[in-house]
């Protein structure tokens, strides 16, 4: 039986380019040989730019859940859910910045530019969606601020990349009521019906909480949002979030600080 489903509109400019129907019918030869021209990169930027507003609504939708689920004491499912609106904002970060990835077996890159071609590094770091979207991000964008300090000794993306895997594979159960020990500090202050308080202190950071161990797993995903966002509006590309989506959003967001209602408006 065959599925139908709806996939980035940067894959199947890759598949309209080389003539394929279906990813099963890609010459991966033919994928790595080729070097678009200037009206194929054109296109594939055009297409990066829709897909970007597609990559922020998951990544907003992920964070606003996440928000959600800690006022609610919910620190488990939570962590994943930060961990992807994480994902979600690097590939939007890296499709509005004109980069494109693209799955042939392993994974690759293609710069949306005049005579580009995919670019893959293969090795297990390179092969997943996730592991290579992060490795592939801390490649090509090394001077982005959240890069700059490490969380014991790991970059912060993959420091929250590890704490998912933590939650979700390592640990035998959810420990709900209680919570992971790299929540003890922001725990403690939900306890104490200080969300907004410390919602407000991660906004206002000036990038130092975010790599403090206690703090990182709600302020970078919190940071990395608001960059993101600063990133569509500086390409003005209209993130299209009205009606329901938007309505969606703000239901979600469990405190309405300026600064994240300002995340659901173009």
């Amino acid at each position: 039986m065959n599925i139908s489903f709806d996939r980035h509109r940067a894959q199947l400019r890759c598949e309209t380019i080389l003539n394929c129907q279906t990813l099963d019918q890609w010459n991966v030869a033919d994928f790595k040989n080729l070097q678009l021209n200037k009206s194929q990169a054109s296109l594939l930027s055009s297409e990066l730019r829709e897909d970007a507003k597609d990559l922020y609504f998951k990544g907003l939708l992920s964070l606003f859940e996440a928000l959600k689920s800690i006022e609610a004491k919910l620190f488990s499912w939570a962590t994943v859910k930060f961990y992807y609106s994480l994902y979600y904002f690097l590939r939007c970060t890296m499709a509005v910045n004109g980069v494109a990835l693209i799955r042939q077996k392993s994974l690759y890159y293609l710069k949306a530019l005049d005579g580009e071609s995919p670019v893959t590094k293969g090795g297990k770091k390179y092969s997943s969606d996730h592991s290579g979207t992060i490795n592939f991000f801390k490649d090509l964008f090394s001077s982005d601020i959240l890069l700059s300090q490490d969380i014991d000794t790991i970059n912060a993306y993959d420091w929250i990349m590890n704490k998912r895997e933590q939650v979700n594979y390592r640990e035998r159960h959810f420990n709900e009521p209680n919570h992971s020990e790299f929540w003890g500090l922001i725990a403690e202050q939900i306890n104490k019906g200080n969300l907004e308080r410390i919602l407000k202190e991660y906004i206002l950071d000036k990038f130092v909480l975010c790599f403090q161990e206690e703090h990182a797993i709600l302020a970078i995903p919190i940071k990395r949002a608001l960059l993101t966002k600063e990133r569509l509006d500086a390409e003005n590309i209209d993130i299209g979030l009205i009606g329901e989506r938007q309505k969606i959003l703000l239901d979600l967001l469990p405190i309405k600080i300026p600064e994240l209602v300002q995340l659901t408006i173009s």
